[in-house]
């Protein structure tokens, strides 16, 4: 598995120079040769047994090292949910104003409003003249990538969601200006629900939604970004409000629903402090 081979890749490679070292430097020992003279072969090496990574953790070390996905799409995970919604695939909206592309059988057209879905690979943030934040994402499906524009309105509301490697499916009005790529100018978005999440969500009986407490030191903590990202891996159907500890005030945060597991609670304290996170 590649979870084995990275486990121990280094050492390998350290005890390849420090034998070639050796060698160079004439440094044999008794035992490093037979009887007749020759070289003894060296053991074949154990790898360790470990589980591969999963699906999401592949692709995203084969995005970093090769700029490519090959076992498949980070979109693939999210299959069911995107059925479900019947959204336009984005190959489609960009070979409608491609060159090759006539007006009769045109299907999209400047401001007509679509759905898509698919993974967040890029964002650029930028300050308006006013202060306030916008910005522009690139979203990938498994057969094209469209530029996003985030106005500053929504991307205050929808924040949260508008991180890189996210999955979502995003409404928006299609923006087309003649010799330029066309654009999409977000209205709302929504987080994707992972394949076996959705199924589990579909044929569960209804939870108790209890609500889980996060005291931070304020509403500009560094630590709060981690929450989403927590979020996203394990959703569920928990509320999360933080405890403003400067101002004594509760905030429930938007869209934030998760699975609060051992695992993710045992996190959580580790990141704000044992005494810092409560479920009730």
């Amino acid at each position: 598995t590649r979870s084995s081979l990275l486990s121990c890749y280094e050492s390998i490679v350290d005890g390849e120079l420090e034998s070639k070292h050796s060698n160079v430097a004439g440094q044999f020992d008794l035992f490093s040769v037979g009887f007749d003279g020759g070289a003894i072969d060296s053991p074949a090496y154990e790898y360790p047994s470990l589980p591969e990574f999963s699906l999401r953790e592949l692709l995203v070390l084969e995005k970093e090292s090769s700029g490519m996905y090959f076992s498949g799409h980070m979109a693939d995970n999210y299959s069911r949910h995107i059925a479900a919604l019947g959204v336009d695939k984005i190959s489609d909206i960009l070979d409608d104003f491609s060159d090759e592309s006539t007006v009769t059988n045109q299907k999209y057209k400047d401001k007509s409003a679509v759905r898509i879905a698919g993974i967040i690979t890029a964002k650029k943030t930028k300050v308006t003249k006013n202060g306030s934040t916008m910005a522009y994402l690139t979203v990938e499906d498994r057969l094209g990538e469209i530029e996003v524009v985030v106005f500053a309105k929504q991307y205050s509301q929808y924040y949260s969601d508008l991180y890189t490697d996210n999955a979502v499916a995003i409404r928006g009005n299609i923006s087309a200006e003649e010799g330029e790529d066309p654009q999409i100018l977000l209205s709302s978005v929504e987080a994707l629900i992972s394949n076996a999440s959705y199924v589990e969500e579909k044929t569960a009986e209804p939870e108790k939604k209890n609500v889980l407490y996060i005291r931070v030191k304020d509403q500009k903590d560094e630590r709060i970004p981690l929450i989403y990202r927590i979020s996203a891996l394990n959703r569920g159907q928990t509320q999360v409000v933080l405890f403003d500890d400067s101002t004594r005030k509760s905030l429930a945060m938007k869209n934030i629903l998760l699975d609060p597991t051992d695992k993710v609670l045992a996190k959580l304290r580790d990141i704000f402090g044992q005494n810092d996170v409560v479920l009730r």
